[in-house]
């Protein structure tokens, strides 16, 4: 148990009358984008203190949270500090930590790369198709069982990479895979010998000061699910953001170092990005598992399917936590709302 760092409230603001214009160009106020964007609970921070909380549907502000995707950025942020500390070389091949990966693609990407996400692999991420790659590695992860699902043919997602192929050559462009987050985590595993939940807790809940033990997913052979286990309360998600806005430290503690925050912060090469038709993300890039803006906007945030979102602005110093249930699993049915809510409460705020 530790203290548990309190986020002060302001005045709560009324944005029921804030106006903005979505992707589609239709106007919206407020009240009617958090419903049309299926939204379960958000809160903003603002200069460190909570200006707007909301909940609905069946989430409270005890309530935990699937966070989906969202989880790919918190390992990827304890990759980096790994990579500061010298613990991790991103330069190195995954079969120099994980020799199980010989026979899979994974044997000739780098660590960087599959940091990154700039691996090329034989495996897709259709959520509307149940032969698609990602449901074949949860069917044999036993994370999301089908009708008719059999575990005895579920050996767990370790045993899933190591039959992954390679579909062309690693480092040529960005391609958005959850397998990368899983080998990334076996990695940092083997190098700490550390059950990653308690890395988590010992390396960001306990230091952050998070007032909710967060939960997180394994699979059928005990190993963390790091594409997409996390759940956490909403305020929980907040602080992280909170913390990340403030260059790494929260109070008079530094969590993780200002040179790790400016790693994720300067983004990617864009030309790599570019390539996977993300028209939602015009010049945006992805750097350690974060999504980042163009420098001139200056926001990144982490994002899961269904609307998870942690938008950071730091220069505005605005955080904004936020859970939702769209009906669609992929954020470009949920961008066209959401960013451009999001921009209007850091005008909003910075006005």
């Amino acid at each position: 148990q530790t203290k548990q760092t309190p986020l002060p409230h302001t005045q709560s603001l009324d944005f029921s009358r804030l106006k903005f214009k979505d992707m589609w160009g239709e106007s919206l106020v407020w009240d009617d984008y958090l419903q049309a964007s299926y939204t379960d609970g958000i809160v903003v921070l603002h200069k460190g203190r909570i200006v707007y909380e909301k909940y609905l549907n069946a989430l409270k502000e005890t309530g935990l949270h699937a966070c989906f995707s969202v989880t790919k950025s918190v390992f990827g942020l304890l990759a980096l500090d790994m990579i500061y500390h010298r613990l991790l070389d991103p330069t190195q091949r995954v079969t120099h930590y994980v020799p199980e990966l010989a026979n899979s693609a994974f044997a000739t990407a780098t660590v960087q790369q599959v940091l990154d996400m700039q691996t090329s692999l034989n495996y897709t991420e259709v959520y509307s198709d149940p032969e698609s790659g990602i449901w074949k590695y949860m069917r044999s992860s036993a994370i999301w069982p089908q009708k008719d699902f059999d575990a005895s043919n579920s050996l767990g997602i370790y045993h899933y990479l190591t039959t992954v192929q390679a579909a062309g050559r690693h480092g040529e462009k960005f391609t958005y895979l959850t397998v990368n987050t899983d080998v990334l985590a076996w990695i940092m595993q083997r190098i700490t010998s550390t059950a990653m939940p308690q890395m988590i807790s010992e390396k960001l809940w306990q230091p952050l000061g998070c007032e909710q033990d967060a939960r997180i997913s394994l699979d059928i052979a005990g190993n963390v699910f790091a594409g997409g286990g996390l759940l956490t309360c909403t305020r929980d998600l907040a602080r992280l953001g909170l913390m990340l806005s403030q260059q790494g430290a929260m109070g008079h503690e530094q969590i993780i170092p200002p040179a790790v925050v400016a790693e994720i912060e300067q983004g990617n090469d864009v030309d790599k990005f570019t390539p996977a038709g993300y028209s939602t993300l015009p010049g945006c890039s992805y750097r350690a598992m974060w999504w980042v803006a163009p420098i001139e906007e200056g926001w990144y945030m982490a994002r899961g399917v269904y609307g998870q979102a942690l938008f950071i602005h730091p220069k505005a110093q605005v955080v904004i936590a936020r859970f939702g249930s769209h009906r669609l699993a992929a954020n470009t049915n949920s961008d066209p709302i959401n960013l451009p809510a999001y921009l209007a409460v850091v005008q909003s705020l910075s006005s």
